[in-house]
């Protein structure tokens, strides 16, 4: 048993009260730092880009590829292992889709091209690939 289990409702109260105003007091602080400091706001909270504006990063040749593990991403261990989608962004299209291995299966044998860019990723999720190693996953 926790100590929670351990505590009154007064005390659950009180503690609720307590992460309330923490909360208040780093949103309040947060709100002055976006207003005082609005480009380290920018840099530390960097709002996503739009389809549109990826697309335009892209090359004619290029994909943005993410991996997505869907025991991870819906938190739910009954979901079978395998199951795995990806999101591609192409210059000209947008695609979600289920792929039919998990990570374990692309990382036993990887397109080398594929292999190659998911290195330099250094495990941020995202990596730019060309239109080839794209298709060869």
């Amino acid at each position: 048993m926790g100590r929670a289990d351990n505590m009154g409702e007064d005390g659950k109260n009180a503690l609720h009260q307590a992460i309330a105003s923490l909360d208040q007091s780093l949103h309040a602080i947060q709100a002055r730092l976006g207003s005082d400091f609005p480009a380290y706001a920018a840099l530390a909270h960097p709002e996503p880009l739009s389809i549109a504006a990826t697309q335009d990063l892209l090359g004619p040749d290029e994909v943005l590829v993410q991996f997505i593990e869907a025991r991870k991403w819906l938190k739910d261990d009954r979901t079978p292992a395998e199951e795995a989608f990806a999101w591609f962004i192409s210059k000209s299209e947008v695609r979600w889709v289920k792929i039919p291995f998990g990570p374990e299966a692309l990382a036993e044998k990887p397109a080398p091209a594929a292999q190659s860019a998911a290195d330099g990723a250094q495990g941020r999720g995202v990596v730019r690939l060309s239109m080839s190693a794209a298709t060869a996953i």
